[in-house]
């Protein structure tokens, strides 16, 4: 699973005598000029070389997307797990999120809760999108290779791609393939659709069967 790490500022330089304990006590946030407070809205005590853990807002549901993303520049094998969530109400949020650590568990089969991933977050105000990256799928596997790639002229060259994604559930997956490019660049041949994410990024995301191969290439066109 993904950890996300600790800031070195924040780094204890002791251990503590008690382990991490929960409270009853709320925070109340509110808007002062350009950034947001967080105000504790009863007194609470801490003892001698205790840490304790305050809830900053009461538990919410919210709609949350699983994706499954292969960027074989950044790692040639692994498919990373990632979930996505819209802070707004409609969606069950709608707060001002502090920057922090995010911690997502689920639930086993004996009830018991268990950490799957964390992620560090920026302050995020309402309304705007959230992703976390929780760690590599265990039975997804992405191949990416370069097949042919020739000079067409002194200021273009050619190149070719093939990902090989392998699903090894039972189920179909989704996974998306992100590529990245630089210069002014175009896809003149595809075997699945892409979106192009921005001016270096372009995005093919397919269904993998269970127990299946999706192999996706493309050829690309570099001008520099």
């Amino acid at each position: 699973i993904h950890r996300a790490p600790a800031p070195a500022a924040q780094a204890p330089r002791f251990a503590m005598g008690k382990a991490l304990e929960a409270d009853n006590a709320s925070f109340q946030e509110r808007g002062m000029f350009e950034y947001h407070l967080y105000e504790l809205s009863e007194r609470t005590t801490i003892d001698n070389a205790e840490i304790k853990q305050l809830s900053l807002f009461s538990p919410v549901t919210a709609k949350i997307q699983k994706l499954f993303i292969y960027d074989g520049a950044k790692n040639s094998k692994d498919v990373a797990v990632n979930v996505e969530f819209v802070n707004s109400e409609k969606d069950g949020l709608g707060l001002a999120l502090p920057a922090g650590k995010v911690r997502v568990y689920k639930r086993d089969t004996d009830n018991a809760l268990e950490l799957v991933g964390e992620d560090a977050i920026d302050h995020t105000p309402k309304n705007e999108k959230v992703r976390l990256v929780l760690g590599n799928a265990f039975d997804l596997v992405g191949e990416r290779r370069v097949t042919d790639t020739r000079s067409i002229s002194s200021h273009m060259n050619e190149q070719k791609v093939e990902i090989s994604l392998r699903n090894r559930k039972d189920q179909p997956v989704t996974i998306t393939a992100v590529e990245h490019f630089w210069g002014d660049w175009d896809i003149t041949q595809k075997s699945a659709d892409f979106v192009k994410k921005d001016a270096y990024t372009a995005e093919f995301t397919v269904t993998v069967p269970p127990n299946g191969v999706k192999v996706v290439s493309y050829t690309a066109v570099n001008k520099f």
